[in-house]
């Protein structure tokens, strides 16, 4: 009679860690879908990940506090992604000849390009639109460029930084990274491929988690902008 005592309450007690299991990854799924839900229409919110299911409960430690490495959190890590992409834009300012850029090279090149698109339509368009306002057209790339850098560095209005640094690398791999028609134009156009590529679906990743990357080590996060209550 003892053992059938002792191998029920054994079963018993099987029974109750299932159920806690199940409950648990019950509530983590339930945590999962709810978070998504509110990423897609845009409410998700650090009063969210902070309580209920945030942070510092069990399964907001899974979703938003472990990572592989046991040393940042997944927000952390997607703050130095968003920092690492500013300080490319950044760079991408810096090494400009700034003096040539704004008098002419940037426009001849630009038209160039455009007299040599295999879109001859495209081609037009932007060859319409740059060259008759070649005495400003750099300085508002310039402008952009050092405006994202800025914004994505200090996590300032950072889902609109990421949309404008979208926008840019997606006309730069539309204009210069295709084979124009005279390869001597754009010997290197791969090149211009390959890193706008890298930075566009660096940033869709970070516009899409901005709740995370843009509320992490920012400007954002301490005024309250785009971060929820």
């Amino acid at each position: 009679m003892a053992e059938v005592f002792a191998a029920q309450a054994a079963i018993a007690i099987e029974n109750a860690r299932l159920v806690n299991a199940l409950r648990q990854a019950a509530t983590e799924l339930e945590a999962r879908v709810e978070w998504r839900t509110q990423q897609r229409h845009g409410t998700v919110s650090v009063a969210f990940i902070d309580t209920g299911v945030g942070m510092n409960s069990d399964v907001g430690n899974n979703l938003f506090m472990e990572d592989i490495f046991g040393f940042l959190t997944v927000a952390q890590w997607l703050a130095i992604l968003r920092i690492g992409i500013g300080l490319w834009w950044l760079k991408s300012v810096l090494h400009k000849p700034l003096k040539k850029f704004v008098s002419g090279q940037m426009t001849g090149w630009t038209v160039a390009l455009a007299e040599n698109h295999p879109i001859p339509a495209y081609g037009k368009l932007v060859k319409d639109l740059v060259a008759p306002n070649a005495a400003w057209f750099p300085y508002l790339i310039l402008l952009g460029e050092f405006s994202v850098a800025v914004g994505m560095i200090f996590g300032f209005l950072t889902p609109i930084s990421l949309l404008v640094a979208i926008f840019l690398n997606l006309n730069y791999i539309v204009l210069a990274g295709v084979r124009p028609k005279d390869i001597t134009i754009n010997k290197a156009y791969q090149c211009e491929q390959g890193q706008n590529w890298a930075m566009v679906i660096s940033e869709v990743v970070l516009f899409v988690l901005v709740p995370l990357a843009g509320c992490t080590w920012s400007i954002d996060h301490a005024l309250g902008l785009f971060c929820g209550a």
